[in-house]
């Protein structure tokens, strides 16, 4: 096969949710819409490596096919333009040129095959393909790199190995443990068990990352294969490619599992990123909790923070972001291989398709590196129907699509190689985008809504019912331009775009999530309506104390009692002695002051559960000068408009005299 044929395509996508902290406060009580600024986070993101992309329809023949394939009001969430305030499209400078390469660490285990075959050109053989022998030199290990001609092997993944020279290298086993290899009659290393490494290098097809106003961002690795076309080899590809962070504890034994044990992005003229998933790139230090892969951190920048990473704080101007999915990517992948799709597509006993229980098909649709996911006949063969897109299955062209995969599989064809290969980095691309967007969207406000029912247990300091309109009106928003139930005229498009949404339970998710808003915005009315209510009930009561005063001045006239002239007609000092034994003092304080006192106070006593509950309040500087306008009213009824300012302007007066 010729070296610059493909045999399989990836992409490895991230979906995360991302909040941008604006404000010195914590993250849950800023509002949702300061949160998820999409202008604000470009900003941070054209600081660095990225730069804003433009679907230009004209461009390209291909790019008008894929602009046509979507509806109209798809394609305004689809492509990016200036003017999209909904989506934008970010792709990494010099993510074309470069190099995805993934390491695999296939466990420790005793050699007690016959080692004693040596070829012509130093390879040691015995159930592998090529097989090289390096010495790590401060451990005295064997590591073994498997798939590769030694001279493919990227020499940054060897710098801290020593190659060993097969030629004239007398190797033996002792005890049937340990592996002993002697040269010119000295021991060179001396080993009971070796470690057996997978290396794969891919090509960088591009880095794209997209945003979306309701806080969701999905980050694309696209990658190239034209070295490995064993099946097993692109099962491998697929399974530790795609993880960004230990699925459990211990490192060692996830890594003999399903975790690569090095992961390495490389472009041009920029320093590789590397990632061991033990601290660094470097064995010393343990795995911390919550650390998303540098892989994926590395590239959004330093301004960007793992949302569950114990004891990293967030600052103002920050992003904090964290996974959709678990530990895994979604992956799609794209391979050619005629023996296997000739023997899928094959009748069986009863005439069944022989896919129906496959375990390839199986395994390469879950994304299982390993063994098979499921071991049960039955339901095997269900799994098997169901993630299946069957249109073109006699053809030998199969399409699986599950939660965490969308995975092509047929001839090694032109049509294959060009039609198909070319949906898979456009149009189906675009439809596994919207299918993640949508699903993550969804767990996005299912979040939202547990944050505000938090909210109201602490009594924060934002309104409730605020927060609940605002959630409201994003998630109708998001209703209108992201969740689409028909986003193409093409049938096949259409189906596989069904298929997608059905495999998520996208429908169900939405269903749920409807119930909850709207019980949720139920909830806020019934706040609002009480709120009201007992707005009304406190007028109410003012309005009742505002008949006590009218009442007395309603019958005494306003003018009942003229302390002003008893008090400042003199030039002696205001005294206490003075006031107190001025007789019409006592007749203006009982029917000014003690009666409506004695009232309110009864009323404080009746009030004082609500009073305490207003004390607490979240608007309590607001309620507070509203009650004081009030109050204000209430004392300019006690004593007329006339009196209160002629009293004011007396006292000013006797100060400015003193």
């Amino acid at each position: 096969m010729e070296d610059n044929k493909l045999n399989s395509y990836h992409i490895f996508m991230f979906p995360f949710k991302w909040d941008y902290k604006a404000e010195d406060k914590a993250l849950n009580e800023i509002s949702f819409e300061k949160r998820t600024s999409v202008e604000k986070v470009q900003e941070i993101l054209e600081e660095g490596e990225w730069e804003e992309g433009e679907f230009d329809v004209n461009k390209e023949d291909r790019n008008y096919n894929e602009y046509v394939y979507f509806h109209e009001h798809v394609r305004r969430v689809v492509y990016n333009n200036k003017d999209n305030r909904v989506t934008k499209y970010f792709y990494y400078e010099g993510g074309e040129n470069g190099k995805y390469n993934i390491t695999i660490k296939k466990g420790d285990r005793c050699i007690k095959s016959n080692l004693d075959s040596i070829d012509e050109e130093n390879k040691l053989i015995f159930g592998y393909d090529h097989l090289y022998l390096y010495k790590k030199n401060n451990k005295k290990e064997l590591c073994i790199f498997d798939g590769l001609m030694a001279e493919e092997i990227d020499e940054e993944v060897l710098n801290d190995y020593e190659k060993i020279e097969l030629k004239d290298v007398k190797i033996s086993i002792e005890d049937e443990k340990k592996l002993i290899l002697e040269k010119d009659s000295e021991v060179i290393v001396r080993t009971d068990n070796i470690k057996e490494k997978l290396y794969y290098s891919l090509e960088l097809d591009g880095v794209a990352l997209r945003l979306y106003d309701t806080g969701i961002g999905v980050l694309s690795y696209h990658l190239k294969n034209s070295r490995y076309s064993k099946k097993e080899d692109i099962l491998k590809i697929n399974e530790y490619g795609r993880r960004i962070y230990p699925q459990y504890l211990p490192i060692n034994k996830v890594k003999n599992s399903f975790l690569a044990d090095r992961l390495e992005l490389k472009m041009d003229k920029k320093d590789p990123i590397c990632e061991d998933f033990e601290g660094g790139c470097g064995p010393s230090d343990d795995y911390e909790l919550g650390r998303l892969s540098k892989t994926v951190m590395d590239l959004l920048g330093d301004k960007f923070r793992e949302k569950d990473f114990i004891g990293k704080s967030v600052k103002k101007g920050e992003v904090v972001i964290c996974p959709v999915i678990d530990d895994r990517m979604f992956t799609i992948s794209w391979y050619l291989n005629d023996e296997i799709a000739n023997e899928l597509k094959r009748s069986g006993y009863r005439g069944e398709y022989k896919y129906l229980k496959d375990d390839f098909w199986h395994r390469y649709t879950f994304v299982d590196g390993g063994d098979k996911s499921c071991h049960h006949r039955d339901m095997f063969k269900d799994f098997n129907r169901d993630i299946t897109y069957e249109r073109w299955v006699d053809y030998g062209s199969f399409f699986g699509i599950t939660r965490y995969s969308f995975v092509f599989l047929g001839y090694e064809s032109d049509f294959n190689n060009d039609v198909i290969l070319t949906h898979i980095r456009t149009m189906y691309y675009q439809l596994v985008v919207l299918a993640l967007v949508q699903r993550a969207s969804i767990l996005r406000f299912s979040e939202e809504v547990f944050n505000i029912s938090e909210l109201e247990e602490k009594k924060n300091i934002y309104n409730l019912v605020d927060r609940i309109r605002e959630l409201h009106k994003h998630y109708i928003q998001f209703i209108n331009k992201i969740y689409f139930r028909d986003i193409t005229a093409q049938e096949q498009g259409a189906e596989l775009y069904n298929k997608l949404l059905q495999a998520m339970d996208t429908e169900r998710e939405i269903k749920d999530l409807d119930n909850e808003i709207d019980e949720l915005h139920k909830y806020a009315t019934l706040i609002e309506e009480n709120e009201r209510n007992k707005r009304l009930n406190w007028l109410t009561i003012i309005g009742a104390l505002f008949v006590i005063p009218s009442f007395f001045t309603g019958f005494f006239g306003m003018n009942i009692v003229d302390i002003n002239n008893e008090l400042f007609t003199s030039d002696g000092p205001l005294t206490l002695g003075r006031v107190l034994s001025a007789p019409s003092f006592w007749d203006w304080a009982f029917t000014y002051l003690v009666l409506p006192a004695t009232l309110i106070g009864f009323f404080i006593w009746r009030l004082k559960d609500w009073l305490y509950n207003f004390y607490r309040s979240k608007k309590k500087v607001g309620n507070v000068l509203f009650y004081l306008l009030i109050f204000i009213s209430f004392l300019v009824s006690l004593v007329g408009i006339e009196t209160l300012f002629s009293f004011i302007n007396k006292f000013i007066k006797w100060i400015l005299r003193s």
